[in-house]
């Protein structure tokens, strides 16, 4: 009895630790909270035996999922700076729901606990859960990044059995974790289960194409996202010039063309002719001159073509955050195979509780701003290290 209160003591040490940890370090992580009550259910039931020691039994702490929680902070740990979401809910085409336990901003991860010889076993007897889960993550991936989705992740803690890993690998799993052999297990013919796998390799095709709404490309020639942040707007009586300076302070804090640039530089760029259009207007009446220049550099590379949302994304009811305008521009991009590139980040929330999940690379918004400068006020302090570089440049090296 005294060694099974050693080990609950040290798994209620170690299920305490992972919450300070999670507090004091992800706390900025989307879903931690989810996190934090797995853990606590654990600590929840591994505590009770303190009160009652004649009832805790060895099952009782090998049963415990403490460990596996620990290996998923450990890889959210390691993460740490490019960590999105943990516990994040996916769905499949038929509406169940899978869990990924860690996602990144190309990455969705899975961490795999199990012991390599029980999951060998596992395949080889055709109960197998790891190539079907591979195959859940892939198929949900494509759903909600249609034309660049994620790359999938397994993370093998106690290793990986070659078989397994031959497998993953060729569904273009990236495979993190030693590679084991068991022989016994081996099997030589593969061609159904690689006929099988076609469907879900061939699903992973990148798309070449950014489809550049009209945010974006006003983002792309705005003075605030080129060199000229350094301004405080803020008047007490103009909402916009509010909102404006909260850009400022946020581009000072970190600038937004180097989150764009390298998703689209080396891709082929269109834009929907309305979505074209009203960029045109927008620039006619509140760009300046310096915005008005890179507007037009912008446009001798982009390709306009027609209006011609699927049928997918035009099927979604009209609402505050699903307007005609914002389902030409994603519809259109989904018919071109595109990525859209916007921070229309309501389009996208009020989409997926509609069950529909687009294809977008999310960026921060910015406004045009050059005209507004001439009422401004200098603003030298706390600028970024790399304020004077000119990113918009770099697009057309």
């Amino acid at each position: 009895m005294d060694s099974l209160l050693v080990e609950l003591q040290s798994q209620v040490d170690l299920g305490d630790t992972l919450v300070e940890n999670c507090r004091n370090i992800l706390s900025h992580v989307s879903g931690i909270s989810k996190f934090e009550s797995r853990i606590n259910a654990e600590l929840k039931f591994l505590k009770q035996f303190f009160q009652t020691t004649s009832k805790l039994k060895p099952q009782h702490l090998v049963s415990s999922n403490l460990k596996s929680l620990e290996h998923i902070y450990k890889i959210a740990n390691e993460y740490q700076l490019n960590l999105q979401k943990i516990y994040y809910s996916a769905k499949l085409e038929d509406g169940e729901k899978i869990n990924i336990d860690l996602v990144t901003e190309t990455e969705w991860i899975k961490s795999c606990s199990r012991k390599p010889k029980a999951l060998i076993q596992k395949w080889y007897d055709g109960d197998d859960s790891i190539i079907p889960l591979a195959k859940k993550y892939i198929e949900a991936s494509f759903l909600e990044h249609q034309f660049d989705p994620p790359t999938i992740v397994f993370w093998f803690h106690g290793g990986v059995p070659s078989k397994i890993n031959k497998i993953l690998t060729r569904l273009k799993v990236k495979v993190i974790g030693e590679i084991l052999e068991f022989p016994e297990f081996e099997i030589d013919d593969e061609s159904s289960d690689e006929e099988d796998d076609e469907f879900y390799i061939t699903r992973r095709e990148i798309s070449n194409i950014a489809n550049l709404d009209t945010c974006c490309l006003i983002t792309l020639i705005s003075n605030l996202s080129n060199g000229f942040s350094n301004y405080k707007f803020y008047l007490p009586d103009n909402q916009f010039l509010i909102h404006l300076d909260q850009m400022a302070i946020d581009e000072r804090k970190s600038r937004v063309l180097p989150d764009i640039i390298p998703f689209i530089k080396d891709k082929e760029w269109i834009v929907s002719q309305s979505a074209f259009d009203e960029f045109n207007k927008i620039v006619s009446l509140i760009a300046g001159d310096k915005e008005k220049l890179r507007a037009e550099k912008l446009k001798q590379r982009l390709r306009v073509v027609k209006d011609e949302p699927s049928q997918r994304i035009l099927k979604l009811p009209d609402s505050a955050r699903i307007s005609d305008r914002a389902k030409i521009s994603f519809g259109t991009g989904e018919t071109h195979s595109a990525v859209t590139v916007s921070s229309n980040t309501g389009f996208l929330r009020a989409s997926r509780q509609q069950g529909i999940y687009v294809s977008i690379y999310e960026h921060r918004p910015r406004a045009l701003s050059e005209k507004k400068e001439e009422f401004a006020k200098l603003h030298e302090d706390d600028l970024p290290d790399d304020f004077s570089i000119d990113y918009f440049s770099r697009l057309f090296d």
